[in-house]
């Protein structure tokens, strides 16, 4: 069996450079991966889609091996790199695609360049806050981390574990922490209701990590939206990525 390959570059932005994977040819999709990962723990969704299409995954600032903030990730300062990054590819027309924190980050591009984006998906997105106390998040954390192992085997969840949020705790330990207060607590309904970009939120039915109730609200305040379901966890969209071709398929993408 053939050895899948992918193309590896980095971005030059005015913040720093945003390291990018790339596979496959066809209509180009992007795709902005969660927190306390980075493009390599992806690579599943680089094999499965780029059989149909172009796909281009960054690590997205603020994680290990792009750039580390020099001072705290805000809205402007997060779109206004991600803006830059997407002019480097000189794409006219492409689909964003934005899983849990990456779905903030899909928000913040298509707000900043709706006419160059046909289509938004949004996986099990964060973007509306979670009442948990800090015990609560730590419970639904170790939680996900024990279905993930269920499902996927303790060899496969320790391997990624270590090179996603062990590896990102040691080499920018400070963009983590400050990533995963805007994953927890920032509320981009404010945003969404103004896209013009048709937005499909897809949501994993088992997701305890964020409620599909977080997917409603969401949808809700996003125009020209809808809610689709599919059977998984959280982490849907590492481990089972093939899911999302037939939706694809239905937004004709």
């Amino acid at each position: 069996m053939k050895k899948f390959t992918f193309h590896s570059y980095t971005v030059q932005t005015t913040y720093g450079k945003i390291h990018t994977l790339e596979a496959g040819q066809g209509k180009p999709l992007i795709f902005f991966h969660g927190w306390s990962s980075n493009a390599y723990l992806y690579t599943r969704v680089l094999e499965v889609l780029s059989k149909k299409y172009r796909i281009i995954l960054p690590t997205l600032p603020g994680a290990y091996p792009s750039f580390s903030w020099k001072g705290k990730p805000a809205r402007d300062t997060i779109t206004d790199a991600l803006s830059q990054w997407f002019e480097s590819l000189r794409i006219s027309s492409c689909t964003v695609i934005g899983h849990s924190l990456g779905g903030i980050h899909a928000i913040l591009l298509a707000s900043r360049i709706p006419k160059h984006i046909q289509h938004l998906f949004l996986l099990d997105s964060a973007g509306v806050p979670i009442i948990r106390t800090p015990k609560e998040w730590r419970d639904a954390w170790f939680f996900k981390r024990k279905r993930f192992i269920q499902d996927h085997g303790f060899a496969v969840v320790a391997k990624d574990f270590i090179q996603g949020f062990l590896f990102q705790f040691f080499t920018h330990r400070k963009d983590l922490i400050a990533l995963s207060k805007i994953a927890r607590h920032d509320d981009i309904r404010d945003i969404a209701k103004n896209l013009s970009v048709p937005t499909t939120i897809v949501w994993g039915s088992n997701d305890y990590f964020i409620p599909q109730d977080i997917g409603k609200e969401l949808q809700k305040a996003t125009p020209n939206s809808h809610f689709h379901v599919v059977d998984g966890d959280h982490e849907w969209p590492v481990y089972a990525p093939e899911l999302l071709l037939p939706i694809l398929s239905k937004n004709n993408i």
